[in-house]
């Protein structure tokens, strides 16, 4: 995954699992193959100024841009009435997670206890 830092400051926590992003603190799951379609998706999250992730929070926290799925012309064979057919089509390729963009936003330093 190409991870960009698009502004300074503190950034969401994150980690790739297989092909799930844990991204946040409590960490929200997404699962980046079951997420792709056939045209490039788009994923803004959002944080509170806490920085806890909030789809109604005033922060821009990331950014994920997974590409389109991409097919390879491939075998593929079924099964029909007992006999078995085999023929050519264009068949989904694995997510290619070298080509996910994660862009991550600074968010504001938490305050310490002795600035409370």
């Amino acid at each position: 995954m190409d991870v960009q830092h698009m502004t300074k400051g503190r950034v969401l926590e994150h980690h790739l699992d297989g092909t799930e992003l844990h991204i946040g603190s409590p960490a929200q799951v997404i699962d980046l193959a079951a997420r792709e379609r056939d045209a490039e998706v788009v994923i803004g999250l959002r944080a509170d100024a806490a920085g806890g992730l909030d789809p109604e929070g005033d922060l821009h926290a990331a950014t994920i841009i997974i590409p389109p799925r991409r097919y390879e012309l491939g075998e593929v064979t079924e099964e029909s009435d007992g006999e078995t057919i085999t023929y050519q089509d264009h068949v989904a390729q694995p997510l290619n997670l070298a080509a996910v963009t994660l862009q991550l936003y600074g968010l504001p330093e938490l305050p310490t206890e002795n600035e409370e």
